[in-house]
């Protein structure tokens, strides 16, 4: 009899070993985690790219004072006040704007045809600003004379995973057809 005790004492401890293993209360409730909000940024020339000849310059910020075209050189447009994505020669690089919130870049890459680009930024720090402001330009690799930039520079709502876009109507002579912008979109979206 003592032994039957013995067996089914080891049975009953065995089922509630199962039991707690496969209910899984040992582990407390699963959080997920902050969202990653990406900010994708297409350029379209009506040329081909051209790094070898020229800079591409998407510029943003959540600051909308900062936005203003002022000028027709790269000095006179003050980039260390903005975040923006340099495409030259050497890669895509990001630089920071100097107010202490850091954003990360993801990635960029030359379209096939080579008509374009696009670059994706992390703004997951960003993403508290209801607006991010985006305006692009093109400028020539020696004196930082900018052959294009927007009309006008455009906003994108953080809060909506939304599209939106941005136009130059300038028409460059044929021999800068590649630093001539037709159509910049930016998205947001999750990872």
């Amino acid at each position: 009899m003592r032994i039957m005790n013995v067996k089914r004492a080891i049975i009953i401890l065995l089922i509630i070993g199962i039991m707690v293993v496969v209910s899984g209360c040992v582990r407390g409730r699963i959080e997920p985690g902050e969202p990653v909000f990406q900010l994708k940024i297409t350029v379209e020339v009506e040329g081909e790219i051209n790094i070898d000849a020229g800079i591409y310059y998407i510029v943003f910020d959540y600051d909308e004072s900062n936005m203003s075209v002022l000028g027709d050189t790269i000095e006179d447009w003050g980039l260390e006040e903005h975040y923006y994505v340099r495409y030259d020669s050497w890669d895509f690089e990001l630089n920071q704007k100097g107010d202490g919130t850091e954003v990360d870049f993801i990635g960029g890459e030359i379209w096939e045809n080579g008509k374009g680009f696009e670059v994706t930024i992390d703004i997951s720090e960003l993403s508290s600003e209801e607006y991010i402001y985006i305006n692009v330009l093109t400028a020539d690799d020696l004196g930082g004379i900018i052959y294009d930039s927007l009309d006008d520079y455009f906003n994108i709502r953080t809060v909506l995973y939304s599209t939106e876009e941005g136009f130059s109507s300038n028409v460059l002579e044929y021999d800068e057809a590649d630093f001539d912008i037709i159509n910049v979109t930016a998205e947001i979206t999750t990872l």
